[in-house]
Formats: structure tokens, sequence, C-alpha cells
């Protein structure tokens, strides 16, 4: 031993001794705690996989998304993620959770492939393109490729310029008061010879067939952000015995629009017309500017500006000036979704006592379901203020209208491209309006049954 110096060497029971108490400090809650959430962790990972193999994404992806906002730079969870995100219709998440797996393993061929599938889907065919190909060049399997070379030849087939969607829907009605009959059915009148009771009609309930078609065209040409777009709304309701009720409706519209990243700017011209019981009822023309941003991941933003003139076949007096504004913020959050929209109209018409202004506020909550099912509520308020009293009232009519709403409807059918779905939907309303006229307060309820077929 040198002069000066100690070397102190442990002896062996001292040395177990010090195993012991190392054994034991990984024995402690805080590393068991640990492990029993990283176990818990992966059985919640594993019952994801089980229901994306039994088809049920809406659930994986609830599971998923939980599981991501706990560990972010999981691989495997992205990955999952990812897959049940493309599988719900997310595909813009779905590029974002590949992505996160290619930042963590650059070289995975399997999530590039994936990714190239959600461009693909999303109509982003040059960098879809490369994606394949990035794929390609590493060499696949035979299966693999053959996919891949087939999708590179719809791309090449299908850098299309013209665009056609569309949603036909058929259903049947029952509303317990078609006619908007007051809720009095004794109202007062002011005339020259005093204030006078009248009776007026009863609520009628009928059960209402109806057809509606909203068909939509775009062109656009290639690497351009200059397109032009097109759409016809056709809606028909016909009543079993209110006749008289029976109306059809035809509009058309059509405009060039921007489009640049994140937001669409339309220009447009419309025409509409109404018949009531076959007879010419309305015209409308006009013309209006709209806007949509996509703010972020979660948020978009619908904004509209219309002028229109109206003309009523019948009623000249009716005839008016319509200016409307709406702004409408969608949210959306893993399988909910919420939508919001403010409504303000000013109409002049040529007699000041069908001259109002207009508010309406409407939101509704939507839910995917499991089974392909989708739950929506929603809540609507009008309100319309006119500027003259009423004849036969001596008062100024003030409306306000409150709606409530509920509708469970289930995909019955998707092709397996994803270009067409079969949609049946129950729905259930109910309206309550009150007015300074008694002649306007009324309720209303009304269910709905209806087979839609997009594409």
């Amino acid at each position: 031993m040198a002069q000066g110096r100690i070397r102190w060497i442990p002896r062996p029971p001292m040395v177990l001794g010090l195993v012991v108490a190392a054994l034991v400090s990984c024995a402690l809650p805080g590393a068991g705690n640990a492990h029993a959430q990283n176990v818990v962790f992966q059985e919640r990972f594993q019952a994801a996989q089980e229901q994306m193999q039994a088809g049920n994404f809406p659930v994986a992806y609830t599971i998923l998304s939980d599981l991501f906002r706990e560990d972010p730079g999981n691989v495997e969870v992205n990955f999952s993620l990812g897959r049940a995100a493309f599988e719900t219709g997310r595909v813009e998440e779905a590029v974002m959770a590949f992505e996160r797996v290619l930042m963590i393993r650059p070289d995975t061929p399997r999530a590039k492939l994936e990714i190239a599938r959600c461009y693909y889907q999303l109509g982003a065919y040059d960098m879809a393109e490369r994606s394949f190909r990035e794929v390609l060049a590493g060499d696949p399997p035979e299966q693999v490729r053959k996919n891949i070379e087939s999708h590179l030849r719809a791309i090449t087939a299908s850098r299309r310029e013209h665009f056609f969607q569309g949603i036909v829907s058929a259903g049947v009605d029952w509303d317990d008061n078609v006619n908007v009959a007051p809720t009095s059915g004794l109202i007062t009148i002011i005339t020259d010879l005093g204030d006078l009771p009248v009776r007026v009609d009863r609520p009628a309930g009928d059960s209402i067939t109806h057809l509606t078609a909203d068909l939509r065209y775009s062109y656009m040409p290639y690497g351009r952000t200059l397109a032009w777009k097109g759409s016809l709304l056709g809606y028909g309701a016909h009543y079993t015995h209110e006749k008289d009720l029976d109306l059809n409706l035809a509009e058309v519209k059509a405009g060039p629009a921007l489009q640049s990243g994140r937001f669409t700017w339309d220009l447009y011209v419309l025409a509409s017309h109404i018949t009531l019981d076959d007879d010419d009822y309305s015209r409308t023309y006009g013309a209006g500017t709209a806007l949509n941003t996509v703010v972020d991941a979660n948020l978009m933003v619908d904004a509209d500006l219309r002028f229109r003139r109206k003309n009523y076949s019948e009623e000249d007096a009716n005839d008016a000036k319509n200016t409307s504004f709406m702004v409408a913020p969608t949210w959306t959050r893993g399988l909910n979704r919420i939508r919001t929209s403010l409504v303000i109209e000013r109409e002049d018409a040529r007699v000041e006592t069908e001259t109002y202004w207009r508010a309406m506020g409407s939101v509704s909550y939507e839910r995917i379901l499991p089974l392909a099912f989708t739950f929506l509520a929603g809540y609507r308020y009008q309100g319309s203020w006119y500027k003259e009293k009423a004849d036969l009232f001596d008062e100024k009519r003030q409306d306000d209208v409150h709606s409530c709403s509920a509708t469970l409807s289930k995909t019955v059918f998707r092709s397996p491209g994803r270009g067409f779905e079969g949609i049946v939907s129950l729905g259930y309303t109910y309206t309550d309006a009150n007015s300074t006229l008694p002649l306007y307060t009324y309720t209303k309820n009304a269910t709905s049954l209806s087979l839609s077929c997009a594409f």
C-alpha cells in the first residue's frame, strides 16, 4: 500500500448488502407504478389493434387518440392512429400521424406507403406519386408493388379537371301542423267597426313525401388556382291530404372560384324558382360571394354574403330586395363536431309592413358512434323585427322562433373507394314560435325518415 493513501476494499458481505439495497430500491412504489402504467398502456394499445382487426375503426380511433395524448412520440401509436384516422375519413389527420412516424424513423417503408395512400385520397397526386415511387425504389414485396403500380396508373389517368359530387335524398315526414295554424283558434283583429274576433283554422296533421337533389360540378384546371363551380338544387314536397301546400323549388348557382392553400373564395350568380300547388309562386335572382378557410386541423370557417331580388307572382306588394350575411365556424375534435352559424338578413319590400330585419343562429353537435351510426342534436333560433304596424292588428310584428332537433343516422353502404355512400336517417324537430301577433304564434312536431345517397 502506498504511503499516505488508503485503499478501501469492500468485503464480500458488504458487497452483497449493496446489491440487495439496489434490488430493494427497484421495488419501490414509484417504479412499480410506472411498470403497471406501462402494462395498462400496452393493454389499451392491444385493444385498439383488436378493434381495427374487427373493422371497428371509430372505437380504435378513440382509444389511440387518448394514447397519443399520453405518449406523442410513440411510433406504434402514431402509425396505428394514422390508419384509424384514414379509415374514419380523417385523411388530413392521418397524414400528420404518418409524418410523425417518418420524423422519428425516416426509413419506414410502410409509413411512406400509407402516407402515399392519404395523398392519393386527398387528390394530391404529385405528392402521392412521389411517395409511391420512394416505396418502389426500396424493392417492396410483389403484391405491394402491384398495388403501387395500380395506384400510379390511376394517378396518371385521373389527373382530371372535371369533378362531380352530389347527394340525393328521399323520405317521408309527419307534421302535426302543416298549415302553421296559430295556437289559439280565436284571434282578434282591428276594423273600422272596432275589435272583431275571428276564428282561424286549427292545426292539421299530414304526411309529406319529399325528394331532394343537390348536385355540384367543378372545373379545376390541373395545377391552377382558378376554377369554375356550378350547382343545382332541387326540392319537392308533396302532401297526402293538403294538396294546396305541394311545393317545388329549383335553384342554380355558378361562378368562378379562387383556391389557394387553406382558403377558397367564390363569386357566383344565382336564380331560383318556387311553385306552390303547381302554380308559379316566386322567382329570385341575385349574386354573392363565399369564403371557406381552414384555420387549423380542428377549425374551419365559412362565410357568405349575397344580394337577391324576390318577385312574387300574385303578391306584388311582397316583392323585395334581400341582403344577407352568414358566418359559420365548425370545430372538429376526434369523433365530435360542433357547427355554429349566425345569419343577419335585411329585406326591403314594396310595402313597409313586410320590410324586416332578421337574425338567425344555430348550434349543432355531431358524434360518430360505433357500427357506422352518427348522432346529431341541434338548436336554432330565428328572430324577425318588422318595420311598420301590421294591418288588422295595429301593432308591429315581432317573431321569435325556437327549434330543437335530434337525428340518428347510419351508413348502410359504402363503396370500397368511398365514392358512394348510402345513409338512413331518422329525425325529430320541435318548433315553438311566439309573436306579437297571435296569428303567428304556433307549435309543431315533425318526424322524418329518409334515405340519402352521396357520391
